[in-house]
């Protein structure tokens, strides 16, 4: 008997905004997730005045996850 499960994707968009910091935490979290995640894309656009760090990002992620 096949014991293996078929492995699925799923794909997903977050829109955040925040310092890099915060960004770079974020995707240290999904780094360390159990789960198995592929950054797909990351936009990112200044979000406030000269001298501030604000940001507004994009990122296209994709989890993995196996089937029934």
């Amino acid at each position: 008997a096949n014991f293996a499960k078929p492995v699925s994707k799923v794909t997903f968009a977050v829109s955040a905004s925040g310092s890099y910091e915060d960004m770079k935490r974020f995707l240290g979290n999904l780094e360390t997730n159990i789960r198995l995640f592929d950054v797909g894309t990351i936009s990112v656009n200044p979000q406030s005045q000269p001298g501030q760090s604000r940001y507004q990002y994009s990122i296209q992620v994709m989890a993995y996850y196996q089937g029934r």
